[in-house]
């Protein structure tokens, strides 16, 4: 589990290592893949060999805790794709600003 704070964007990469072909890297939050996916291809290990480093921009809403966080990896020279994950755990931040007072017989209440 990951802990991220509501509001905030946080950059999420994803890394491959070598492949021939390079494979396609997808992100996805909540089971929806993310849009704004930027990806590089870089020479692997050896000749031939290629690694991709996917990242992607994130803001969590508090609606992402919990939720399954995955780098997906496919290619052609794979039977399925190879998959990394994570859940997410977003903090939600409090809203600040002058507090009311609430008045009920003896006793008061911050509101």
């Amino acid at each position: 589990m990951v802990t991220w704070v509501a509001g905030q964007e946080y950059v999420v990469s994803c890394l491959s290592g070598d492949a021939k072909p390079a494979p396609d890297i997808t992100i996805l939050l909540s089971g929806q893949t993310l849009s704004n996916i930027s990806a590089n291809m870089n020479e692997g290990s050896q000749q031939k060999l290629f690694t991709v480093e996917a990242t992607a921009r994130v803001t969590h809403r508090s609606s992402d805790n919990e939720q399954l966080l995955v780098c997906e990896a496919s290619s052609p020279a794979l039977e399925a794709p190879i998959k990394a994950s994570f859940t997410v755990n977003v903090l939600c931040k409090w809203r600040t600003g002058p507090t009311k007072a609430l008045r009920m017989g003896s006793r008061h209440w911050g509101v």
